[in-house]
């Protein structure tokens, strides 16, 4: 079932009988609520009653819109029914969320902003708005490609490279380690293909795996070598680590040591199809990989998706993961 305004376009507020078996959709001026099959365990008349913000709506400064009350009040889903909103216009440093108001709070969704509109998947029936929050920094990344956020994150993205700018103490969190003080890392070995699709309701599909080995660059200065008896040594202390299954480096101590090394990243993979979640700057695969930082890159001729195994501990650690482009 669909509810429509009429020539005048959609109502503000709408509502519709929903089949249980079938689905369907409740359209209204700000946008669409959209049920699957066998969402619901019983048919049921899903309600979108919008109103303005006042003065005792939490935080109604940072509302976009109206306000949305989708009932009945309680009702929950089997399926993730999907919320898709109107964008309009974020003000400059700010981002556009779905949240839902828990305890008379703001408790903000997973949330993706594509081709016009704002989308987030819904468990439950409650009150419901689009709000600005401060935008995410995506900070330094793998290179020197450092003007991000501005980019689409749904289509489909390729697997070119698995990389590191530079490692820090999230990944090697001892930090009397040579490698998680003094290791300046360049790229690694490409990926051997693979792509991930990212839709717009939040599911993707991706034959993309993490390579079973990564070939690194790193240059360490000569204030970490300079009391080593030789650079084969440094070679042989950064296998002792557990980090890298083999390595070999030049120079000497003194000046500093140019070494190569076999890394063994994460044995962590996409393969399949699924759910995915992205907010607060974060990536995640529902029941595959945990959310880590992304950034999209839209300043670069294709796009590139930088995705990040660096995320430990909460910490962004963006120089660190694939690189992908569309």
């Amino acid at each position: 079932a669909t509810a429509t305004g009429g020539a005048g376009g959609a109502p503000a507020s709408a509502s519709a009988p929903i089949t249980a078996t079938t689905g369907g959709t409740v359209t209204f001026s700000d946008g669409t609520f959209a049920i699957q099959a066998a969402g619901l365990s019983a048919d049921t008349t899903i309600s979108v009653a919008a109103s303005a913000p006042t003065a005792a709506t939490p935080a109604q400064a940072t509302i976009l819109g109206d306000v949305l009350e989708i009932g009945p009040s309680g009702t929950t889903f089997s399926k993730p029914a999907l919320l898709a909103l109107k964008a309009g216009t974020v003000p400059s440093g700010k981002r556009a969320v779905v949240s839902t108001l828990i305890s008379n709070a703001w408790v903000d969704l997973p949330t993706v902003v594509a081709n016009g509109k704002v989308f987030a998947s819904l468990s439950h029936l409650s009150t419901y708005a689009m709000r600005a929050v401060d935008a995410v920094d995506c900070g330094t990344t793998f290179t020197t490609d450092v003007a991000c956020g501005t980019g689409t994150l749904t289509g489909t993205w390729n697997a070119v490279a698995f990389c590191n700018g530079a490692l820090d103490v999230n990944e090697f969190p001892t930090t009397a380690k040579l490698l998680s003080t003094c290791a300046d890392m360049g790229q690694a070995t490409p990926v051997t293909g693979g792509s991930a699709t990212l839709n717009d309701d939040l599911t993707y599909s991706s034959t993309v795996v993490p390579p079973a080995k990564a070939t690194l660059t790193l240059a360490l200065s000569a204030t970490c070598t300079s009391a080593a008896a030789s650079c084969d040594a440094v070679a042989t202390q950064i296998v002792a680590e557990g980090t890298f299954v083999d390595a070999a480096c030049t120079g000497t101590p003194a000046a500093g040591c140019q070494c190569t090394g076999v890394y063994r990243p994460p044995v962590l993979s996409t393969v399949g199809t699924g759910n995915y979640t992205a907010t607060g700057g974060k990536l995640g695969f529902t029941g595959q990989i945990p959310a880590r930082f992304y950034c999209v890159n839209a300043a670069t001729t294709p796009q590139r998706l930088y995705y990040s195994w660096g995320s430990v501990n909460g910490a962004q650690s963006p120089q660190f993961g694939f690189i992908f482009t569309k």
